[in-house]
């Protein structure tokens, strides 16, 4: 009798010490590594095998609100297709179940013998007769569950004695609490690629809404509004000066008679490309409205100036090849140098534009300097 006393507890201290042989692996293995992904398929097999189980898997959601397996571990005579790839708890359980689930602590264990309400609905998801499960709870967060781990169909004796159950709960737990911090760490990374993204696009649409406030629609080119702004800044830095080009379409309105606004409209948009492939030589083109286009000219000496004019009026005096129709368009330009002391930006814009209307009481087709 005292033998038989004798050989249960020393069976009882080796079961005791290969329990305490598992924890030190998982917690060394735990901790060896950095990296709050890394794989539990390993631990999860140990633990199974320990525990007599056929698979071990972990359930972490998405940003669906679906339970996705992320860790997986079968034994050779295990069916892998038994673990779903996905479940959801609101599809799996009623209301007063869900509740029961989240206010239940401690470890789950579904029996197919006990069977009944959730046992044997988690069953019969796994497809398991035996289900050892731990649902991760954040508290913080209410009562939905940021994660199950658990065990499913125990081979042999298909019961578990209250020590194997507690032993089965304290390794679940380990493992729950770097899955909590694995699964937290998802969930702020998921909220700071969205906070980036929401930047992202925030930022997005400020440029699509200054880009829209300062470029002209029909032409792409800056606008009136735009070329204020610019002129008024260099006025006010009182860097390098330059000189302002005011142009006028010669006739265009006979253009737009003759060919249909459409036509007028496909000219101008021509206009504004040709200034454009060219603003390098020439200098910044902004559309100032209906038929009149100006450029600033940086930098700009008196006979660069000139140079200039001469180039984009002899360039007018050839056709412009519009879809339906060939048409001449040539074009009146007047020039004014800024800075002019203190003169404003309408001031500058007032002298450019009286040289302009100069070239148009001399028949038009020219350029002409600002006294």
């Amino acid at each position: 009798m005292e033998s038989s006393k004798e050989a249960d507890c020393a069976e009882k201290r080796g079961k005791a010490q290969l329990e305490n042989d598992l924890f030190v692996r998982i917690f060394r293995k735990l901790s060896a590594g950095k990296d709050p992904y890394r794989s539990f398929e390993g631990i999860l097999r140990e633990t199974c095998e320990f525990f007599c189980f056929q698979c071990g898997f972990v359930y972490e959601p998405d940003h669906l609100g679906l339970y996705t397996l992320r860790e997986r571990h079968h034994t050779k005579c295990a069916i892998e297709e038994s673990l779903p790839e996905r479940f959801s708890v609101e599809a799996l359980l009623p209301p007063e179940e869900q509740e029961a689930l989240a206010l239940r602590g401690g470890t789950l264990l579904y029996i197919d013998a006990q069977s009944g309400g959730a046992s044997a609905r988690f069953l019969d998801l796994f497809a398991a007769k035996t289900v050892v499960m731990l649902s991760v709870i954040f508290d913080d967060e209410g009562h939905t569950p940021a994660a199950f781990i658990g065990m499913a169909d125990k081979t042999g004796k298909v019961s578990l004695d209250s020590r194997e159950l507690e032993s089965a709960e304290a390794v679940l737990s380990v493992l729950a609490g770097h899955i909590k911090m694995r699964v937290y760490r998802r969930r702020l990374e998921y909220a700071l690629e969205s906070l980036r993204n929401i930047i992202s696009e925030n930022k997005r649409n400020e440029e699509l809404v200054r880009s829209l406030a300062e470029q002209d629609s029909l032409t792409s080119l800056y606008n009136r509004r735009k070329f204020f702004t610019d002129l008024d800044a260099r006025l006010a830095q009182g860097g390098e000066g330059g000189y302002l080009l005011f142009m006028d379409l010669d006739d265009f309105k006979n253009i737009n008679d003759s060919l249909g606004h459409l036509e007028g409209d496909e000219l101008l948009c021509q206009i504004g490309d040709f200034l454009a492939a060219h603003r390098e030589q020439l200098g910044i083109p902004y559309r100032y409205g209906g038929d009149e286009f100006i450029i600033i000219c940086e930098g700009k000496t008196r006979e660069e100036a000139l140079g200039l004019m001469e180039l984009v009026v002899e360039r007018f005096r050839q056709e412009w090849r519009l879809s339906r129709s060939r048409v001449y368009c040539r074009i009146s330009i007047g020039a004014a140098p800024y800075p002019q002391g203190d003169k404003s930006v309408a001031d500058i814009i007032d002298s450019a534009d009286i040289a302009m209307y100069e070239v148009k009481e001399n028949g038009k087709d020219g350029f002409r300097l600002a006294e």
